[in-house]
């Protein structure tokens, strides 16, 4: 359906950037739709759109369904193609202009999306993402990851958008094909690689008079591992480790009660799990296995905690009532 162009007389709206109360009067003079519109995502002079129900990413195999999956892991320098929940409907007279959350840019992300919605553009707004920070990232079915502000123009441009992207409410397949066949060294791997390196270097170069020391400590850390499997009842030699979580410093959050992880090997690294909130991390080593895990925790535990009862389906219910018997903000 086309959007009635509204004279601005009838609106009383002046060209410029919308508020909040605009933004309402826009839609309601048909020059502007969201959809769905919720005042709860509408800030003094923008809107915050959400994740769609659909995402791609390089480290996986298949599209994945967020609403049936819960939530979407971006690993250390894995790309990822995501879809807004709303679809825009914008009149000739209204232009966008949209940018990541701030909360994004924080944790390390790098958001590439277009930074005008050309007016008369009809559709859902493709994002796509990269992880530049060492540690995993979590994002789940209808967080708020852009700001969108609307421009009433003083006049209606000679025409309107008509490019690729117009009516686009779905993923590509070309897009879906690009970042599922992408096999290449990600962000991580060189990020690894440089790290190992320079690790190599000063090792070799304080070997002479470390070697004593390097011995024993190996000794101590083996010994360690032998009986805390054996403790377990497991086999010291490529068996699953019982360890467990009992802080999450320097991060603000405090451990009510141990929480019990599995890290088992893989054939190209490691897998802690935290099987009672059914949440998994994979690192090079064990050691940054679990702490991937915690990184992870944390962040599917602030994204659950911050959205309404009735926005989590039942898997999710369910992770938060696990987190909160284990994890407490500080205040």
């Amino acid at each position: 359906m086309e959007l009635q162009t509204a004279e601005r007389g009838e609106l009383a709206i002046p060209p410029g950037i919308l508020v909040d109360h605009e933004i309402i009067k826009a839609q309601a003079g048909g020059l502007l739709e969201i959809d769905p519109f919720d005042k709860e995502f509408l800030e003094p002079a923008t809107y915050d759109l959400g994740v769609g129900d659909r995402a791609v990413i390089s480290t996986a195999s298949k599209v994945l369904d967020l609403t049936s999956v819960g939530y979407v892991v971006i690993e250390p320098g894995a790309m990822a193609i995501l879809q807004t929940l709303e679809s825009l409907r914008l009149s000739k007279r209204i232009a966008g202009r949209v940018g990541p959350k701030h909360s994004l840019l924080r944790h390390g992300l790098f958001v590439s999306i277009g930074p005008q919605v050309d007016p008369g553009f009809h559709g859902r707004l493709i994002t796509n993402l990269i992880n530049l920070s060492p540690r995993p990232f979590a994002i789940r079915y209808k967080d708020r990851i852009l700001s969108a502000e609307f421009h009433l123009l003083p006049a209606e441009p000679t025409r309107s958008y008509e490019g690729p992207y117009q009516d686009r409410m779905e993923l590509s397949s070309e897009e879906i094909e690009v970042l599922l066949a992408y096999q290449g060294p990600n962000l991580a791997d060189l990020h690894r690689s440089f790290a190992e390196l320079r690790d190599n270097i000063r090792e070799v170069a304080a070997l002479g008079k470390e070697i004593p020391r390097l011995i024993e400590l190996q000794e101590k850390v083996l010994r360690e591992i032998f009986l805390m499997r054996g403790s377990a009842g497991l086999e010291p030699s490529g068996m699953p480790l019982a360890t467990h979580i009992s802080n999450f410093e320097p991060e603000l959050y405090d451990v009510k009660i141990t929480m019990p992880v599995i890290v088992r090997p893989l054939s190209d690294g490691y897998e802690a799990n935290f099987f009672d909130a059914n949440i998994h991390a994979s690192g090079d080593t064990e050691e940054e296995a679990l702490r991937n895990l915690k990184a992870l925790i944390l962040d599917v535990y602030d994204s659950l905690s911050s959205m309404q009862p009735g926005e989590l389906g039942p898997e999710p219910s369910r992770q938060l009532r696990v987190l909160n018997r284990f994890i407490a903000r500080r205040r």
